[in-house]
């Protein structure tokens, strides 16, 4: 095995590297040491960060290529439940409970796909949890603005005509 990689080794390694071969496979392959393989990959500025790069840029171009994909599905898509839709609406004998759920399930379908590549919640879940006693009177005050605010104190009544109790405000 040779000490110095020649040019030629050198860009057959590179174009090896770029395709996801192995270190020891190219080493293999060119007829030189891993080491001498993993120097060039891992250097500042080597086939690694281009590789990066590279890999990278393909994300970018799958996405855009998948985005058109996808939005030219959902126009398709779109378009036949909106031929659906004409063609049921003239004879509205025809039109079966089935058929609508199932139109309606491939939009809610669609639009669940979109929110989940756009990284949004697919589905708007409320959160719901017990309320405690000042959260209801505040609930209340703020539905019926007469309502005073006070604590009341139940006292009894000397007279003797009224047995009852009374309350009074603090």
């Amino acid at each position: 095995m040779n000490k110095k990689l020649t040019d030629r080794q050198l860009e057959d390694a590179k174009a090896l590297y770029m395709d996801y071969k192995s270190l020891a496979k190219i080493a293999s392959a060119i007829g030189c040491k891993k080491s001498a393989i993993a120097y060039h990959a891992q250097k500042k500025d080597g086939w690694r960060s281009e590789r990066v790069l590279r890999s990278t840029e393909l994300a970018a171009e799958f996405s855009e290529s998948k985005l058109k994909r996808m939005n030219s599905t959902f126009s398709s898509g779109f378009a036949a439940v909106e031929e659906w839709m004409r063609i049921k609406s003239a004879d509205p004998g025809e039109l079966k409970t089935h058929e609508v759920k199932t139109m309606l399930t491939v939009i809610e379908q669609m639009d669940k796909i979109s929110r989940l590549d756009a990284g949004s919640p697919t589905d708007i879940i409320a959160e719901t949890r017990p309320m405690d006693v000042k959260e209801a009177l505040q609930k209340i005050k703020t539905a019926d603005p007469f309502m005073v605010d006070a604590d009341f104190k139940e006292i009894e009544n000397d007279e003797e005509e009224n047995d009852e109790a009374i309350t009074v405000q603090d």
